[in-house]
């Protein structure tokens, strides 16, 4: 995060200005008979993202695949807990839910 800071990039900002780019869950358009009315496209983002992800130096690429593994770990220690559970309710045997991916 520090490096992030000394290259003048929070990557706490620069996750908010891509989720306001997303759109909203919920308010789906139906593109055959919709205007994008300035709202940027999914290639049009991809492409942006990708331009500022290969901009960035190695050192703020590590904050952000720092973030990225922490997370990982919590979801797969979530999706642990859940098959624990479904394991339970469901009288499964938890160990064969745990080997399934």
């Amino acid at each position: 995060m520090a490096s992030a800071a000394a290259d003048g990039l929070n990557p706490i900002e620069v996750l908010k200005e891509i989720h306001s780019a997303v759109p909203v869950k919920g308010k789906r358009r139906h593109h055959h008979c919709c205007k994008s009315y300035g709202k940027i496209g999914f290639t049009s983002l991809a492409k942006m993202i990708a331009k500022k992800w290969n901009g960035l130096s190695a050192a703020t690429k590590a904050s952000f695949e720092v973030m990225a593994t922490e997370d990982k770990k919590l979801y797969e220690q979530k999706v642990k807990e859940w098959k624990n559970k479904q394991a339970e309710k469901y009288k499964y045997d938890a160990n064969k839910l745990n080997t399934m991916a």
